[in-house]
């Protein structure tokens, strides 16, 4: 069951320790079983209080729940509840093929990209093995199963199974979205601490159906941009949403678009000189070429860029729309 800790305290915040107990429990069961009945004895049983101690606490964390039909339905752990389940075991199964086919070595030449295809197996095993995901269900652990045999890279296990007709990896969930791009900003030196506004991106890449290769071109891509920006700081997923689809249209084998002077310090610079933009001594170089791009009244950047801002979060998007347009969102610009 995933526990995104921002989220949850902040809705939490005037519960007192055993309403947090009790909250929990009716989540944990919420999460295996489903809505639970709109009932005290029954709220009671599953927080594991008297009946007399329940009603004492059931306005405040009924308060959370929505009464749907005889049943409290929370709306966050009903899509959590549907995106877990959204990969069938017959998709897990053929990914744990998939995936020592397509990362495997053996039979093949050896990649020069050791460490990159040592953590694509780890984490294609991951999304093959229900038991190695933080979305669990109530299937035996890998230390209960004893038919197991080491991966090909020799991270992680992987239980036998036979051909399958698809042999491409399933995309990858948030989880290991997550995992990847922490253990490749680990590479570059840097740390990369995932927010819950960073899970809410994830999610949103999830959703995009993104496999390895094309991830680790958009992690390549965001990295140049950093570069190029001469920012240090790491690549979080808000920003590396922004390269999906040039690294996703590469996989598909489409005509990538045509470089923009804006991809380049450079190119920025040259634009900002031939504009007469000058650049503040404490300005970030992100937002040196937002204002360039913006007084360069070129519409179909200055709508990409708030579109990507939009994809991140709303103050971002805001003040992007702001510095483009001159206006507020959903105002009419003069």
């Amino acid at each position: 069951m995933p526990l995104y800790i921002g989220d949850y305290l902040a809705d939490t915040s005037r519960l007192t320790t055993e309403q947090h107990g009790a909250y929990l429990l009716i989540l944990m069961d919420y999460w295996r079983n489903g809505p639970p009945l709109d009932d005290d004895e029954e709220l009671a049983t599953i927080a594991k209080l008297s009946v007399s101690q329940w009603r004492k606490h059931a306005p405040k964390i009924r308060a959370l729940f929505t009464p749907v039909d005889g049943r409290l339905v929370q709306k966050r752990a009903e899509q959590e509840r549907e995106r877990a389940g959204l990969i069938s075991n017959k998709r897990r199964e053929a990914g744990k093929q998939g995936a020592a086919k397509r990362w495997g070595k053996e039979g093949g030449k050896p990649d020069d990209k050791e460490m990159a295809n040592a953590m694509a197996n780890g984490i294609a095993n991951g999304m093959a093995d229900p038991s190695s995901q933080p979305w669990q269900n109530d299937r035996p652990s890998q230390s209960q199963s004893h038919n197991t045999i080491p991966t090909s890279s020799g991270v992680g296990t992987s239980h036998g199974v036979g051909p399958v007709d698809n042999p491409a990896p399933p995309p990858l969930s948030a989880d290991a979205v997550g995992e990847l791009l922490v253990q490749l900003e680990a590479e570059k030196g840097r740390a990369l601490r995932l927010s819950s506004r960073a899970h809410e991106a994830l999610l949103r890449i999830a959703d995009r159906c993104i496999g390895v290769p094309a991830l680790l071109r958009a992690h390549a891509l965001a990295c140049a941009r950093r570069d190029a920006d001469r920012d240090t700081s790491p690549v979080n997923p808000g920003f590396l949403e922004m390269f999906l689809d040039e690294a996703m249209a590469e996989q598909k084998g489409d005509t990538p678009p045509a470089t923009d002077w804006d991809a380049t310090a450079e190119g920025v610079q040259a634009k900002a000189e031939e504009l007469g933009v000058q650049r503040d001594s404490d300005e970030h170089a992100i937002w040196f070429r937002l204002r360039v791009i913006a007084a360069s009244g070129d519409q179909r950047l200055m709508e990409r860029e708030v579109s990507k801002a939009e994809r991140m979060n709303p103050a971002e998007f805001e003040r992007v729309y702001r510095l483009m347009y001159g206006v507020a969102p959903g105002q009419v610009v003069a």
